[in-house]
């Protein structure tokens, strides 16, 4: 409980750091206290030594900044895979903006880029880097189309750990549902609620 509420903590001071600080006009994306908080709750369960984790598409870092005081505290890594071309409405910004150098800013302002390894490349290719059974934590947040959100999945399970967890953002974009459901039909969402803010934050444990 100590470990949560000391990351919840220094996870909200980001967010607040980042939204005060917002001078970019770039889409934040919908990462908010709700899914940081659900987030936490989830990693808090599967902390261990050398925390492995890699998360497809970090954008500006809302997440990968938390990501990453899980991998400081446990002297671990994470692992950020994003081509930086953003998709959607991302496409305006990311054509005006440097989006990694504002990803590595951030990293910096909370004095944890040592633990992160940004792969400004195609998740696809990121894929080829990783040996099977050897990530703890999977965050599946890249393009949001069907097709896209079952090709991260394939590709990245078998990379996960047995015991491991695979977390993903946006539950309620229905190409989002429609391709974990495809892959794993039996995949039934826990909801999570503050007050009455719902947290679009899925996962599915590997339990073999």
């Amino acid at each position: 409980m100590k470990e949560y509420i000391r990351n919840f903590d220094i996870s909200m001071g980001f967010l607040s750091y980042y939204l005060k600080n917002y001078k970019y006009r770039i889409p934040l994306g919908g990462i908010g206290e709700v899914d940081y908080e659900r987030i936490i709750n989830l990693v808090d369960g599967h902390v261990k030594d050398k925390l492995q984790i890699c998360e497809i598409g970090s954008w500006t870092g809302t997440s990968s900044v938390l990501f990453a005081i899980y991998a400081r505290a446990t002297k671990g890594k994470v692992f950020c895979v994003d081509n930086f071309k953003g998709n959607s409405n991302l496409l305006a910004s990311a054509k005006k903006h440097d989006i990694k150098a504002i990803l590595e800013k951030h990293l910096k302002k909370f004095k944890v880029e040592e633990y992160v390894e940004v792969l400004k490349m195609d998740s696809s290719e990121a894929s080829l880097k990783f040996k099977s059974n050897t990530l703890d934590v999977l965050f599946i947040d890249g393009e949001h189309s069907c097709p896209g959100v079952k090709k991260d999945i394939e590709l990245y399970w078998p990379k996960l750990k047995v015991g491991g967890i695979m977390i993903g953002h946006d539950y309620f974009h229905s190409t989002v549902k429609e391709a974990i459901l495809e892959i794993f039909p039996n995949h039934k969402h826990e909801r999570y609620l503050k007050g009455k803010t719902e947290s679009s934050i899925w996962y599915i444990e590997k339990r073999r």
